[in-house]
């Protein structure tokens, strides 16, 4: 079983229209949304969903499930 650490969301319905920098790595609920089927294909681990860039690193999510966050 895989495990997605999530970024805080921003977009539609999140309560964040905009992503909030200040709290950490951040993913648009579009990308996580996108992310999480691509998790369910991955093999057992812990994965770290985030925006490029970020101080997380998603490099291992990125690499396992040849994704990237589109916003």
């Amino acid at each position: 079983m895989s495990c997605c650490d999530f970024g805080l969301l921003d977009g539609p319905g999140a309560g964040n229209d905009a992503p909030i920098r200040d709290f950490g790595a951040t993913l648009h609920v579009r990308d996580a949304a996108r992310a999480l089927l691509s998790a369910l294909t991955l093999p057992s681990g812990t994965y770290n969903l985030c925006r490029d860039g970020e101080r997380v690193s998603n490099d291992r999510f990125t690499r396992a499930a040849a994704w990237h966050p589109a916003r």
